[in-house]
């Protein structure tokens, strides 16, 4: 990248706004692009999506769709990573190490149901399910993204709690598996089989206490 001459020693030269012009625009296309395929493929599916809707929705021609993505495969293996992104844990299993373990598990099942409860979590799982038969791909950021990092940082804390001798896990990581599990019971099955949602963040509470409960009466040391 070349250099300007400076005028004054210590002021850097104004940046032409000409030149910051065209990459601000590159930038809000791209994301008006994935903003509407990820609509598209969340109401749809991959199959009932065309790249004409998504241009449409855009408000960008397809030729500018095809300069940034080199086919429909490319840009919906684009959305599903972004949205797998978009899924971070909370610092709740990290900072509170030294805190009541019910107590902290307690609040992580309320994050984590609230999380994969939600309706966009719902459509990302349902839509990823439908597809990752014609592109394992997907069903592969999916595994391996949000799900697996979600059931590293369990499996780290109960770990850290048993090197601590407060817990008795050999395998924290089964043993992570075995919590997630408990956590989500029936609820989120229904859900991702399109069953009515009626009121199923009323109780996420008391099912999240029972699942750590019965966790911990089988985890605790003698």
């Amino acid at each position: 990248m070349t250099s300007h001459a400076l005028k004054n020693i210590g002021t850097p030269p104004p940046v032409p706004a000409a030149k910051t012009a065209p990459s601000n625009a590159r930038s809000a296309k791209l994301g008006d692009i994935l903003a509407a395929a990820t609509k598209l493929f969340m109401e749809r599916g991959f199959g009932d999506t065309s790249m004409d809707e998504v241009a449409l929705q855009a408000n960008v021609s397809k030729r500018t769709i095809y300069d940034k993505f080199a086919n429909k495969q490319a840009l919906f293996a684009e959305v599903i990573q972004s949205l797998c992104e978009k899924i971070t844990m909370p610092e709740i299993l990290i900072l509170a190490e030294d805190d009541d373990i019910e107590s902290v598990l307690n609040r992580f099942g309320v994050w984590f149901l609230t999380q994969i409860y939600s309706r966009d979590q719902v459509s990302l799982f349902q839509t990823v399910i439908n597809d990752s038969r014609r592109f394992p791909e997907i069903g592969e950021m999916m595994f391996y993204g949000p799900i697996r990092r979600t059931q590293e940082a369990v499996a780290n804390y109960l770990a850290a709690q048993g090197r601590k001798g407060r817990l008795n896990v050999p395998d924290p990581a089964m043993a992570a598996a075995f919590l997630v599990g408990m956590l989500k019971t029936d609820v989120h099955m229904m859900l991702l089989l399109g069953q009515p949602r009626k009121n199923v963040t009323k109780d996420i509470q008391k099912a999240v206490a029972a699942a750590v409960k019965l966790f911990l009466s089988g985890t605790r040391p003698a």
